[in-house]
């Protein structure tokens, strides 16, 4: 938390967070004898849903609707650039995928990034599309001009990848899962209601200080995670080789 909250937090009786990573940062910015109490309350989630848990027919009608290619590995992760590029991560999604299929020669799997407000960092945008621009196995889309709709985008992929630094909470995941979708996610700061659903594999990470170009963060002595590309990379290659074994079974005539 900014030290410059600790007065603004003077203003208010009660906090309500979505987190208990959210409340531990408040408590060690307000201190042991803060009058106000810190409640964690989780997002309605499982309330609010996208749909119905998803089938194979309704990834493949999300995926013809946006024009996906229907018979891959799709993996896939959303962001905003105006909720800071660096902290979001998107170009270690990209080096995970690449090292979990690290032949071009493999050609059903694909990496979807959807990528909203481009401009508020130009130069993000910029290496986001330089990287990708190496590999046409991996999909950039601007949400502003070839937008999928976040509820279409979850039941389109295989899994959602999201090697963020650090999460408030984590919302995507949590409605990723909720429909059904695998999820691999940093472990740090992970809420414990998304880090708990059977859906969700956690990356490991190690701590590192915190450097923010764009300038979203600036706090000197923080931290945040660096995300371990080669256990992200291992457990993808988990869910690509599930899925091909699922086919392979589903592929085999019925005895007779």
């Amino acid at each position: 938390m900014p030290e410059s909250w600790r007065l603004d937090a003077m203003l208010f009786d009660e906090f309500w967070v979505p987190s208990d990573f959210v409340a531990s940062a408040l408590r060690r910015l307000l201190g042991p004898d803060a009058r106000q109490p810190i409640r964690v309350i989780p997002y309605a989630v499982d309330a609010i849903s996208f749909g119905p848990r998803k089938t194979k027919a309704a990834s493949v009608a999300a995926r013809r609707r946006h024009g996906l290619p229907v018979d891959v590995f799709l993996v896939g992760n959303s962001f905003s650039m105006s909720s800071s590029f660096i902290r979001k991560n998107p170009l270690a999604a990209i080096a995970a995928f690449q090292q979990a299929f690290a032949s071009t020669a493999v050609r059903d799997a694909r990496l979807l990034l959807r990528c909203a407000e481009k401009g508020a960092w130009p130069v993000g945008y910029e290496q986001l599309t330089a990287a990708a621009a190496a590999d046409d196995r991996i999909i950039v889309l601007d949400n502003a001009v070839s937008r999928i709709p976040i509820g279409d985008f979850y039941y389109a992929i295989d899994v959602y990848l999201s090697l963020h630094r650090s999460e408030g909470y984590g919302l995507n995941l949590a409605e990723a899962s909720r429909v059904g979708t695998n999820v691999i996610a940093t472990g740090w700061g992970l809420a414990a209601d998304i880090a708990n659903r059977p859906e969700v594999a956690i990356v490991p990470w190690r701590l590192v200080p915190l450097k923010d170009p764009q300038g979203i963060y600036d706090e000197s002595d923080a931290h945040w995670a660096e995300p371990d590309l080669s256990a992200a990379a291992e457990q993808l290659r988990a869910l690509y080789a599930a899925r091909n074994d699922r086919r392979a079974a589903n592929s085999k005539p019925g005895l007779t």
